[in-house]
């Protein structure tokens, strides 16, 4: 994933105030992330109205067919407490948090291939 024109867009749209808070969390999320080969599952996303009902669990089991398909481990990172269950089901463990004043706790989550 290239990561430059999202930097760009937090670096031309955050408020002052907030961006070396926003950077230094960026930098300890980026510090968690595997090296090696997998598939990175970066956005999972389900309308407050809709979630309960299994979408998310459809559209988790969707992208890790395809890294299972590719005999790759599968990395995320859930942006909060209550969606890690959904997460440990599929075999994910969290291998890492993100922790940085002013930053969201974010839970780094990995799966071994299958």
């Amino acid at each position: 994933m290239d990561a430059a024109p999202l930097m760009a867009h937090l670096e031309a749209t955050s408020p002052e105030r907030r961006k070396a808070a926003l950077l230094d969390g960026l930098e300890v999320q980026a510090a968690l992330h595997p090296h090696e080969p997998h598939w990175y599952l970066p956005f999972i996303g389900v309308r407050a109205a809709a979630q309960g009902r299994g979408i998310g669990a459809t559209l988790l089991a969707h992208g890790l067919a395809r890294a299972d398909r590719d005999g790759l481990p599968a990395y995320l990172e859930a942006t909060s407490r209550r969606s890690v269950p959904l997460y440990r089901r599929f075999g994910f463990e969290t291998i890492g948090v993100v922790e940085s004043p002013g930053y969201p706790e974010i839970f780094a989550m990995w799966r071994p291939a299958r």
